[in-house]
């Protein structure tokens, strides 16, 4: 392949990728009678072929062409749109897919040619910053961070020290062994903002080309580029908060002027790369279609699928780690809630079932919801369940109201389903789908009645890196408390603590409230406590956590827990003060209530 080709390969793949989903989508639509996308479908099929025969990729052009052939065949009425015509379009789409794989990872549209291995040489990169590139130290540490995934840094000039240190002047060097080409690694280095000049020598022999700053409204970055640039603000935060409490430990008035101009500036970039982060939840909802699509043709049921915000944005992390729990609830949907048309028309239900997938934004958390009008939940085959398999006795479970029990399907490998398929019975999957959701922050709810189909309520926050949070004392002991979480703060003899049931309480607006003391959560030493901060849970459950003290409110950056800490009930993870101590963050929806006797 020659370096122009090279040089476009990644774009063209991130291209491709976009014009087969909306190929993807765009057959199902044609299916049920959308024909007026015939001529879109034809443009992307068309795209598509003249893209891959530009860049040599001859496999892909000759599927893209018959595909086009195909579309234009249905658009001139010489084929007709038939389930089995679109079975041959989709297991062409499928092929396409196979194809960028390869290309991807191997270079190739051949499905079947081996992988070559390119020889490893030694490249010097040479890097001139601009003159008025500010952080320099950080932006050689991007460079050389960059190179580092692209082969093995033998060599740099000046010291990795000194460049943190930034005891340098605009110029730096590595040595780089690797077997890409020189066109790859500029590429990616080209990506980086701030570089005057980029310089590479090879065996001795400059290949040297002045970088040239051409007008681009939109470029492709990599996610995890995006990651270390966010890690890197993070340790900003924290550095910016040690600088702050050093300036009021001291009153500096100087560094505390310094401080607020900084402040406003890490913010900014903090907003700026978390807008860039976000990505509209469409990119995983627009693959369910198809999904539904083949099932229903496999087994003869029929189901109406339909979705709603899909432009609602999520930070990209998020949208990737909810994606399988998505999947598990739509085949549970499709597998064990939607019955087959003549078990439909026997309860007099329309023989074609729906299930719908929705998103919006809900103050600051991202609601998608999960819906379909299928078997719903019997409560009673659950009580049954539960004490056939050991988890509760029929003494327990009869106590249990409705709600309570519904949620016992979260449990692992609870399925009430007596007919365990390749989608696996109702209820499997679901204690993955809560504890993905819940690692992410967020919450699961579940709505349901018997023959009358269920829903499933996800709330997501919609970034998770940095957040705001109130530092708490907790005696002696600091904790750190989501400000989206907290309705408001009071001192607890302003209005007194009650006992009901033998529990505290407070009674605030004639609402009652537990009073929940963290000293006791975390099994500290028990202080009187003399604020209590309101809070919400998921379950829209309001508690009042006692706190000896309310001191400050800040930017942290959160870290998650070491595995042999992750169990810990009520910790959502850590972060790092400008101190340098390490404080945990409350997270309030696993806190456990249970047990709590007085504050």
């Amino acid at each position: 392949m020659s370096i122009d080709t090279e040089e476009f390969k990644k774009e063209f793949i991130e291209e491709a990728r976009e014009y087969l989903d909306i190929l993807n989508r765009s057959i199902i639509r044609i299916e049920d009678g959308e024909l007026d996308l015939i001529d879109e479908v034809f443009r992307c099929a068309h795209t598509l072929k003249g893209m891959a025969g530009t860049l040599g990729y001859e496999n892909l052009q000759g599927v893209s062409h018959r595909l086009e052939d195909i579309f234009d065949d249905i658009r001139s009425g010489e084929l007709t749109v038939s389930p089995d015509n679109i079975d041959t379009v989709l297991n062409g789409l499928d092929r396409i897919e196979r194809m960028i794989d390869k290309i991807d990872a191997e270079n190739t549209d051949d499905l079947e040619e081996k992988e070559k291995e390119r020889e490893k040489r030694a490249l010097k990169k040479s890097i001139t910053l601009s003159d008025d590139c500010t952080l320099k130290g950080i932006r050689a540490y991007l460079v050389i961070q960059t190179l580092e995934e692209h082969g093995e840094i033998l060599k740099i000039t000046p010291s990795m020290e000194d460049i943190e240190d930034e005891k340098f002047g605009l110029d730096f060097s590595a040595i780089l062994r690797t077997d890409e080409e020189e066109a790859e690694i500029r590429e990616v280095l080209n990506r980086i903002a701030d570089l005057e000049r980029i310089e590479i020598t090879e065996s001795e022999v400059l290949k040297e080309k002045e970088i040239t700053k051409e007008h681009i409204s939109v470029v492709r970055v990599d996610i995890h580029r995006l990651d270390k640039i966010m890690n890197i603000i993070g340790e900003l935060v924290i550095s910016k908060g040690r600088l702050s409490q050093i300036g009021k430990e001291y009153n500096i008035v100087e560094l505390n002027d310094a401080l607020e101009g900084t402040g406003r500036s890490v913010t900014e970039l903090q907003n700026e790369i978390m807008t860039i982060r976000m990505v509209p939840i469409s990119r995983i909802f627009n693959r369910f279609p198809r999904m539904i699509r083949d099932y229903c043709r496999d087994t003869g049921k029929k189901i109406k699928f339909t979705v709603e915000g899909g432009e609602t944005e999520l930070d990209r992390a998020i949208l990737d780690d909810i994606t399988d729990p998505l999947v598990h609830l739509i085949r549970n949907s499709m597998d064990h809630g939607i019955e087959l048309p003549e078990d439909r028309i026997k309860v007099g239900k329309d023989e074609e079932g729906y299930i719908k997938l929705s998103a919006r934004r809900e103050r600051d958390d991202v609601i998608v919801e999960v819906e379909d009008d299928g078997v719903g939940i019997d409560i009673e085959d659950v009580r049954k369940k539960a004490v056939e398999k050991g988890i509760l006795s029929q003494e327990e479970v009869d106590k249990l109201d409705d709600e309570v029990v519904k949620k016992l399907i979260f449990l692992p490998g609870f399925s009430t389903s007596k007919d365990v398929g390749e989608l696996s019975g109702r209820g499997v999957g679901l204690d993955v789908v809560k504890t993905r959701v819940e690692a992410l922050g967020g919450s699961v709810k579940i709505y349901s009645n018997k023959g009358e189909g269920m829903k499933v309520l996800l709330s997501l926050p919609p970034s998770m890196a940095i957040v705001k949070v109130l530092i708490a004392d907790v005696s002696g002991e600091r904790y750190a408390i989501p400000l989206n979480d907290i309705l408001e703060i009071t001192r607890v003899e302003d209005v007194g603590a009650k006992t009901l049931y033998r529990r505290r309480v407070l009674s605030i607006r004639g609402k009652v409230i537990p009073l929940i003391s963290l000293s006791e959560v975390f099994n500290l030493n028990d202080d009187a406590g003399r604020y209590a901060i309101i809070v919400e849970r998921d379950d829209e459950e309001t508690i009042a956590l006692v706190v000896d003290g309310v001191l400050d409110q800040r930017d942290i950056l959160i870290k998650p827990l070491d595995r042999f800490l992750s169990d810990i009930r009520g910790i959502g993870g850590m972060t790092i003060l400008g101190d340098g101590k390490v404080i945990l963050i409350i997270d309030i929806n696993s806190l456990p209530l249970d047990g709590v006797s007085n504050a």
